[in-house]
């Protein structure tokens, strides 16, 4: 087998990247191999971050310090225990779990996600969403569980405030059927 690793820090555009990767297998077979893995990219400016992930954004104001952490550790086709987190100024997207990356068939995933934000108006006028004159700018507390195999996927016990409403619920989803239900094309693969 093959140990191997990786490590890049420095600054592109005014982000600053910090990323560890170990593999310890065959390169050939990485799906079999010990893998482990951190990376996190900041900036000073949460609309500079977010604009490099190709995010166009309105320069209305400013959200304060953008933090993105990403980590998995594992066999990939057995398991990696992982996490996804970003951070702009004092809102928050966090997600933990598993994902399975099976040498055939779909891949398989399982989280607990949480999204915080204290006021909804600075994100939609950056992402160039105007609200409503009417619209709550309240804030958002949720909490979900996500399990998925492929593209089909369910957010179950949903909980939590968004912009002053309540919500319970659950949701399933199939990302094939639904894309082809919108736009009157058929997304299944074929060989």
């Amino acid at each position: 087998g093959t140990q191997a690793s990786l490590v890049a820090r420095g600054t592109a555009g005014g982000t600053d990247v910090d990323i560890n990767l170990g593999l310890d297998g065959r390169l050939d077979r990485w799906r079999a191999a010990s893998v482990d893995f951190e990376a996190s990219f900041s900036a000073d400016e949460a609309a500079d971050l977010v604009t490099q992930l190709g995010v166009t954004m309105l320069p209305v104001g400013s959200l304060g310090e953008a933090r993105v952490e990403i980590g998995a550790a594992g066999i990939p086709e057995e398991g990696l225990e992982g996490h996804a987190r970003l951070y702009l100024g004092p809102s928050a997207l966090t997600a933990i779990g598993r994902l399975t990356l099976p040498e055939s068939g779909d891949s398989r995933y399982a989280a607990d996600l949480a999204a915080q934000a204290p006021d909804l108006v600075p994100l939609a006028l950056l992402t160039g969403r105007l609200p409503s004159l009417d619209a709550s700018t309240g804030a958002v507390d949720l909490a979900a569980r996500l399990e998925g195999e492929g593209d089909r996927f369910t957010l179950s016990d949903l909980a939590g405030i968004f912009a002053g409403l309540r919500l319970d619920g659950d949701l399933r989803v199939d990302l094939r059927r639904a894309l082809a239900a919108a736009y009157g094309t058929d997304f299944s693969v074929r060989n």
